[in-house]
């Protein structure tokens, strides 16, 4: 061989030992030769420092049959009846040149109905002979030089259906009961008996009903989500997902969304609470029909998608979201309900155009000057909580609230409240609690039942009306405001004849005859 250049073959080459054996050194053949090994482990060839490697691809359908045929008919086309069968079973391996030659040797000699038992059990039950020997080769990077596995230039990941196959296999050996494997997604009907009897534990990590038929009725209750505590990876198929009406996925694990808008124009609720690795908000732009929106207590959450602004009929809670900085900029959330926004500190400046509508407040850090905005734009507004917000200032502009009830402002900087609060003729119950600044409660709608002032300590004066006094008994608590009894400047036009709620509370501290001063 080394005196005359050579072509020389060596077919599925599969141990270092034939390399050595039969071409162990360039230095063996004459210059000139041509040497080609054949064989499904790239990592071997390296190993033996040829000169290049090229990929082949799979067998193509019509190789693909002839090898087939010549291992499960013992010639090149099928035997009469067979010919739809082989086909079928030829599009199960996708080409693979080692399953061909298993299956085709496995179904030799059966009959038709044989065939069909054996290729419909295939779905769910892969060749055994073939998982053990792709098992051997679990390995990422093995998979990939056996061209099992193959990652573009973009770093798609693409595998071949055995693998596929494979994984599905290993997951069913977890567990005898389907409920207690980390994974639910190749059997539809099986996941659908589970999610109905509610037998999903918290072992499932992944679960993907992608393949229910959108005929089939897809009624869950959502108790059935409630053990899965470690689930990480929820697909839906697309019609049934445009059914969904309430998301509740509170004290999850979850960490983002979809980034694409997805469609879910009937969903109308989506609870979030607590979900404390959550970063940013799911797109809303698809969403138009969301009317409650819980984001409390999801303390990392920084990002709030900007569609959220296009909700006109929400109810917003983002109560103690102590990260969130970013805010959309366009907003038409003209029947806006509720929002809540108490211990978001962390705001950043909103843009120019967002002060006007939403950000009326200010949600004013030390580092923001008060603002004079307009809350007009919200007169749909049944519950305003901001609650701990740095407040420094509340504009006139709030009178135009005429749907408002419930109104916190504890916790603040503001000095006084502005005379307007008296046009919210539906408003139930004012919260002042902790404003430490507040030396002035103006007059105050009749249709008040309940006005918080704890430890208001600069309280000085409380403002009745002549033709709509307030009951004394509105005034639930006024413990610890010790300016407002010593300065006597509780108006007159208070009625006086129902005192005994804040007396005991003044008897609380002692001061019974100052209040009885204060009256007379």
């Amino acid at each position: 061989m080394a005196c005359k250049p050579i072509l020389l073959v060596l077919d599925d080459v599969d141990h270092r030992d034939q390399l050595e054996v039969l071409a162990g050194s360039a230095s063996w053949f004459c210059p000139g030769s041509l040497i080609i090994f054949t064989g499904k482990d790239k990592q071997l060839l390296r190993s033996h420092r040829v000169d290049e490697i090229h990929d082949m691809k799979f067998l193509d359908e019509d190789r693909s049959l002839q090898l087939f045929n010549l291992y499960a008919f013992e010639e090149k086309h099928p035997s009469t009846g067979f010919q739809g069968l082989a086909d079928k079973a030829v599009k199960y391996v996708r080409g693979h040149p080692l399953a061909l030659k298993v299956l085709g040797c496995f179904l030799y000699g059966k009959t038709v109905g044989q065939w069909v038992s054996e290729l419909d059990r295939l779905k769910l039950h892969p060749n055994e002979e073939i998982q053990r020997v792709l098992r051997l080769n679990t390995n990422m990077k093995v998979l990939v030089d056996k061209s099992l596995i193959t990652i573009s230039r973009n770093n798609l990941l693409q595998m071949h259906d055995l693998i596929q196959a494979m994984a599905w296999e290993i997951v069913r050996e977890e567990s005898n009961m389907p409920g207690n494997r980390s994974r639910l997604w190749d059997n539809p009907s099986e996941i659908y008996n589970i999610l109905s009897e509610k037998k999903a534990t918290q072992a499932v990590e992944i679960l993907d009903i992608l393949e229910m038929k959108s005929s089939q009725k897809f009624d869950i209750d959502g108790k059935a989500f409630a053990q899965m505590k470690n689930l990480r990876i929820l697909k839906l198929p697309k019609n049934n997902a445009e059914n969904i009406v309430v998301i509740d996925l509170s004290y999850s694990h979850i960490k983002q969304f979809w980034t694409a808008p997805k469609c879910l124009r009937r969903l109308k609720v989506m609870k979030l609470r607590y979900c404390c690795s959550l970063t940013t908000t799911p797109d809303f732009s698809e969403i138009t029909s969301l009317e409650v929106l819980d984001l409390e207590g999801c303390v990392n959450l920084v990002t709030v998608h900007p569609s959220i602004g296009m909700l006109n009929r929400l109810v917003l809670n983002m109560r103690d979201c102590r990260r969130a900085t970013n805010f959309p900029s366009k907003v038409e959330m003209d029947s806006l309900q509720v929002l809540n926004l108490l211990g978001c500190l962390n705001v950043d400046q909103p843009p120019e155009a967002f002060w006007s509508r939403w950000w009326t407040f200010g949600l004013l850090s030390k580092r923001h000057p008060p603002r004079l905005v307009s809350l007009a734009g919200f007169h749909m507004l049944k519950s305003l909580n901001f609650t701990y917000c740095n407040l420094e200032q509340v504009p006139e502009s709030i009178g135009g609230l005429s749907c408002l009830e419930e109104l916190y402002l504890e916790g603040n900087n503001f000095s006084s409240l502005p005379g307007s609060l008296s046009q919210l003729s539906h408003l139930k119950h004012l919260y002042v609690d902790g404003c430490k600044k507040l030396e002035v409660l103006p007059e105050l709608p009749p249709s008040l039942s309940i006005v918080s002032a704890r430890d208001c300590t600069s309280l000085c004066s409380i403002t009745g009306s002549s033709k709509h006094p307030i009951k004394i008994n509105t005034y639930r608590c006024l413990i610890n405001c010790p300016k407002l009894f010593t300065s006597r400047a509780i108006d007159s036009q208070l009625l006086m004849s129902e005192t005994q709620c804040l007396d005991s509370c003044i008897t609380s501290q002692g001061s019974t005859n100052r209040l009885s001063s204060f009256l007379r």
